[in-house]
């Protein structure tokens, strides 16, 4: 909690859901997928009341496919 103006500052509570899976062709490759924050959830804060935005941080999907290879 920081102060804006002598007025209190608060952010709501903020939770994202990842999620991450892995396939196995063989035994020396396998392929991944990894989403984060999938929902596109996002962080608000206001002040003195909830009613008093301040700012909101607006964080988008982020996703990573890729490979795993054992030579």
């Amino acid at each position: 909690m920081g102060a804006v103006g002598g007025q209190s500052l608060y952010q709501d509570d903020y939770s994202q859901l990842d999620i991450s899976a892995t396939y196995n062709i063989n035994d020396d490759v396998s392929i991944y997928v990894h989403g984060s924050n999938i929902f596109e959830e996002y962080q608000q804060t206001y002040l003195e009341f909830s009613s008093q935005k301040a700012f909101q941080n607006v964080y988008e999907a982020r996703w990573t496919l890729g490979a795993r290879m054992t030579f």
